[in-house]
């Protein structure tokens, strides 16, 4: 959605580039500041609920910034869409460290990385062309199938391992010494 947001501002907006540039450096400060509270939030209530709240709230503020035709308002929701992708980008980072065990954690989050971009980059093209024949709003609504998949993953996920701690080096190696079987040497 990255390159639609600018366009899009001009296009059906009407920023100049200089108020595009304001908008930006608005956004990075609202990001600064929500990161000063995102870790508490998730050690209070967890990486997975937090993401749940996250990635819909992200959606929603996407779409309500794209509707805004005010320079006050259009200020505001990106201010507003900004601090909760700053909030949905910890809490996704925190979720997957939580998510996946020391020991394939540098494969699991390559693979992860490697499905985002099979999955997103083919849809920049066809928001492009969405964008050219429907409107620039398209993109917005096509960013909804990502997010999408990334809820179900994350309440997926959530369902299949309510309960449990997630796995971590200590209790693989617990659990293989409970099997009889003999840890890995280290390093």
């Amino acid at each position: 959605m990255g390159p639609f947001l600018s366009l899009h501002a001009s296009d059906v907006m009407g920023l100049s580039r200089p108020a595009i540039n304001r908008l930006a450096a608005a956004g990075s400060a609202a990001g600064v500041l929500v990161t000063f509270v995102v870790g508490h939030i998730i050690a209070r209530f967890g990486a997975a609920r937090v993401l749940r709240l996250a990635i819909p709230a992200l959606a929603a503020a996407s779409l309500l910034w794209s509707w805004q035709r005010s320079v006050p308002t259009i200020f505001a929701c990106y201010v507003l869409m900004y601090g909760v992708f700053e909030f949905m980008m910890i809490s996704s980072e925190a979720f997957r460290v939580q998510a996946v065990p020391d020991e394939v954690r540098g494969r699991a989050l390559g693979g992860m990385g490697m499905v985002n971009g099979l999955v997103t980059a083919p849809l920049v093209p066809v928001a492009s062309a969405l964008r050219a024949s429907v409107g620039s709003g398209a993109p917005f609504y096509l960013a909804l199938l990502p997010a999408a998949a990334g809820l179900w993953a994350v309440i997926s996920w959530s369902r299949a391992h309510a309960g449990s701690a997630p796995p971590t080096s200590a209790t693989l190696v617990s659990e293989s010494h409970d099997a009889g079987v003999s840890p890995p040497p280290p390093g």
